[in-house]
């Protein structure tokens, strides 16, 4: 249907906004880029964050809550930022989910909860809403997991 080319960006993720009217489109750079499905528009989203280049987070982690409203996108050290997707990306909080590791993946269930899985293996569930860990544990034998599987409005949770 659509090529789409943009050389300030080494994509290495993308996807559908949970509306289906966009496409997020990111990678190892602290920005992001939303290319428009209906009008096939590309805008790129401002650099977030404040300090030098080098602090920047890329943008190589990312999710969408259930509504699309907050995009949570992970950073260094195990620091996941809330964007406010639907304004613009501006900044809504910062969550800390380990102390030396980074984030593997991170996913929302149904209820708005985000989940996190860290590079040692462990699991972080947040309240968003309250900007609080209400869950943590140890993924015994776990090691860089990648596949995940929520089931029953995230009742269930599977990591492979």
């Amino acid at each position: 249907m659509q090529t789409l080319h943009i050389p300030s960006l080494p994509l290495t993720e993308s996807k559908f906004h949970p509306t289906g009217s966009h496409l997020l489109l990111t990678g190892p750079r602290p920005y992001y880029y939303v290319y428009d499905l209906q009008s096939s528009v590309v805008t790129q989203s401002k650099v977030w964050g404040t300090g030098d280049k080098a602090s920047l987070p890329s943008m190589e982690t990312t999710a969408f809550s259930s509504t699309g409203d907050v995009l949570a996108v992970a950073g260094r050290n195990g620091i996941v930022q809330l964007l406010d997707f639907k304004n613009g990306g501006q900044q809504l909080a910062s969550l800390k989910c380990t102390s030396g590791g980074g984030i593997q993946d991170m996913w929302f269930g149904d209820n708005q909860q985000l989940t996190v899985l860290t590079t040692d293996a462990e699991v972080y569930a947040w309240d968003i809403g309250q900007r609080k860990c209400v869950k943590r544990w140890q993924d015994f034998g776990g090691y860089r997991g990648s596949a995940k599987v929520m089931a029953g409005s995230s009742r269930w949770l599977s990591i492979g």
